[in-house]
């Protein structure tokens, strides 16, 4: 564990059930000697822990959780939503925080609403923003972190890929969002079986489209691995928000009459490097994202919701 000691801990926007009794913890942490875990799932702390066991420090182990996480939690958390997160470099001693917001696409002006008669109020693409989190988690990977992505991901694909046990809260939000999953033919095929009947608890579901996003992030990382461990990472970024993934999903936002242009995803990319506030020579990433996902290359979910939860803007 490199001798590190340090916390990590998946902090979800969600709000979380208070347990109902004081001295259970609704988040248990695992604690050793030179670490501490607490996430919002057992399966995401163990891919959290697991990291440490192989020699990451608490940033890898953090990604892991928040990659994992994204995967697993979905009526809280997905890989197209919110990516906050406090860090704690000890070089910089002090906490600094990786936060922010998506942007919303550039036509989509208040003239744009107005002249449509919408508001960025309920369902749908209108309050999509571009998602975040990936940005900001391979953001605290290349500053901070020891491993590749292909590395710290190898848990939210293999879950994604092999499936995983759904557990209760996930399976009541399905059930409370039935009428707006089954809208969307997408939300349909990720969340309901075959014949059109919700899973119950415990059942094992599989995600495999965002299984591909993923594996095509880590293809991105190989292919550029000789210029270094960075420069790999970037590759990974740069093939969501700028290359063929952030085209098929700007494809299906035009195609819904959403005002999406690629220059929108590319643009995420610039603006989070142009906001980073150097201070004392250590960087603070201003970084994140919104609750919304956008269509089957990463979670296929074609509202641009966060599911199976409802959105609330």
């Amino acid at each position: 564990m490199r001798g590190l000691f340090a916390i990590v801990a998946m902090v979800v926007m969600a709000a979380m059930p208070r347990a109902q009794n004081a001295e259970v913890p609704a988040r248990p942490p695992v604690i050793g000697r030179t670490a501490g875990i607490s996430t919002g799932h057992p399966l995401t702390t163990a891919a959290a822990f697991e990291i440490l066991t192989q020699g990451g420090n608490a940033f890898d182990a953090g990604v892991a959780a928040m990659l994992t996480a994204g995967v697993l939690e979905q009526d809280l958390y997905s890989l197209g939503g919110e990516g906050h997160a406090l860090v704690y470099p000890r070089a910089a001693g002090k906490v600094l925080s990786i936060n922010g917001q998506g942007w919303a696409p550039k036509g989509g002006s208040i003239d744009y609403f107005r002249s449509r008669r919408k508001t960025m109020v309920g369902a749908g693409l209108d309050p999509a923003v571009v998602p975040g989190v990936l940005h900001a988690a391979l953001t605290i990977l290349e500053r901070w972190g020891t491993m590749s992505f292909e590395r710290v991901a190898a848990r939210a694909i293999d879950y994604a890929e092999s499936g995983f046990p759904l557990r209760p809260r996930t399976t009541e939000s399905i059930d409370k969002n039935l009428a707006f999953i089954r809208a969307w033919p997408a939300n349909a095929a990720m969340w309901l079986r075959p014949d059109g009947s919700s899973y119950k608890a415990g059942e094992i579901i599989r995600l495999p489209a965002l299984a591909r996003t993923l594996r095509r992030m880590v293809e991105a990382e190989r292919a550029a691995a000789r210029s270094g461990r960075t420069a790999g990472i970037v590759a990974a970024r740069d093939r969501f928000y700028k290359g063929d993934i952030a085209r098929e999903m700007v494809a299906f936002l035009k195609a819904q009459g959403a005002p999406w242009e690629l220059a929108d995803f590319a643009d995420e990319v610039r603006r989070r490097r142009s906001d980073e506030v150097r201070r004392e020579g250590e960087v603070m990433a201003v970084l994140a994202c919104r609750h919304h996902r956008y269509h089957d290359v990463h979670g296929r979910s074609e509202s641009g919701r966060r599911a199976p939860a409802r959105h609330r803007a």
